[in-house]
């Protein structure tokens, strides 16, 4: 099934409210997880959980280095513990 980009804010948010139990207004698109709302990495971990349930999709939670080794091949990124140029460019 497919969302509308307010039907996604509005999932996420009631998701937000009710697993870190705070009022839903305080949940705005600019607001900051970490800074402002105060998730820790447990709550992520249960966030990720309950919106892949909701929304029926998987969220990516690995490292991004290691996915675009996958894609790019590990030696693109780095060579002898460095990181080559296109490794740091992404």
């Amino acid at each position: 099934m497919s969302h509308t980009e307010n039907e996604v804010f509005q999932i996420v948010q009631s998701t937000l409210a009710e697993s870190l139990k705070i009022p839903p207004n305080e949940i705005t698109l600019e607001a900051n997880l970490y800074h402002e709302l105060d998730v820790t990495s447990l709550d992520y971990v249960d966030l990720t959980f309950r919106l892949e349930k909701r929304l029926g999709i998987n969220l990516f939670t690995g490292n991004l280095m290691n996915l675009f080794a996958g894609v790019f091949g590990q030696d693109a990124l780095t060579q002898e513990g460095r990181l080559t140029t296109l490794g740091a460019e992404v």
